[in-house]
């Protein structure tokens, strides 16, 4: 299992850059800023100024978006269509064209659930923590 380290170094006369390296050595992500990060998500979307910020905000809510992916099941596919349906005839759209041209989209219920879990299990590893090493 790779293990990641946020590591820092002057970038100007008052700017840092930051890397997030993995155990191999192969930089994965990297950030130019002022300001001070303590860790950051492998994927570099986030940079964490505190150690009480990760898990909050956008970082939660991409952490909760990934463990809905994990949970998908074929109930989560009729129920998008069924929503899907609903806003359509709401919006003024042919409801059964929709949903039709959605199915084609999402593919078989087997098959969306496949891809939600594969996008959650890959969301979820890019926003693993690297720490910033004392």
């Amino acid at each position: 299992m790779k293990t990641y380290i946020l590591q820092k170094n002057q970038y100007g006369h008052d700017k840092w850059i930051y890397r997030v390296v993995d155990s191999e050595g192969n930089t994965v992500a990297q950030r130019i800023s002022k300001r001070d990060y303590v860790a950051a998500t492998i994927n570099g979307k986030f940079f964490f100024g505190r150690l009480d910020l990760i898990h909050y905000g956008d970082h939660g809510r991409a952490e909760l978006l990934a463990n809905k992916m994990l949970g998908a099941t074929t109930g989560g596919y009729v129920a998008e269509c069924s929503e899907s349906r609903k806003w359509a005839r709401k919006n003024g759209y042919d409801p059964d064209e929709y949903v039709k041209r959605l199915k084609e989209r999402m593919g078989t219920p087997e098959e969306w659930v496949e891809r939600q879990h594969a996008a959650g299990r890959e969301l979820k590893e890019g926003l693993k923590i690297a720490y910033l090493p004392n």
